[in-house]
């Protein structure tokens, strides 16, 4: 199996009822053909390059892996330095992709799905919070 070949069955067989679009390339479809698992799960293959729904995800994917990646290599403290360093339009837009965050995964928890060790979750979730908290004090003065 390629290396990814997993995460593509995984996330099929998680949302199995869904359709699963997937970026037109070589070393993706080889995975579909490689999988021992027997189920029949609707997904189809398109060329990312017409398909905007494919580049938005890779935009979207993208940025939640580098903000991932951040918030797990920098230090609580770093994190809390840099987010007083921000400027008024940074938190505005940080306030609405946590907004986008919980509303996606009140539609469907599996949607920003991550396997991570059980130390980063809790990191990821104590920087979340502290953003909420912070963003909530500055738009309530308390």
């Amino acid at each position: 199996m390629s290396s990814f070949s997993g995460y593509y069955w995984h996330r099929i067989v998680t949302l199995s009822n869904c359709t699963h679009i997937f970026d037109q390339e070589d070393h993706v479809q080889e995975s579909f053909g490689e999988t021992p698992i027997n189920l029949k799960p609707t997904f189809k293959f398109v060329d990312s390059k017409s398909d905007f729904r494919i580049q938005m995800s890779d935009i979207l994917i993208g940025f939640v892996r580098k903000f991932t990646d951040y918030h797990l290599q920098e230090s609580i403290e770093s994190i809390k330095e840099n987010f007083s360093k921000m400027n008024t339009y940074q938190k505005e837009c940080l306030k609405f992709y946590l907004l986008l965050e919980d509303f996606s995964e009140e539609v469907c928890p599996f949607f920003f799905l991550a396997v991570l060790p059980i130390g980063d979750k809790a990191k990821m979730s104590e920087v979340a919070n502290f953003y909420k908290q912070e963003l909530r004090r500055i738009v309530t003065g308390k």
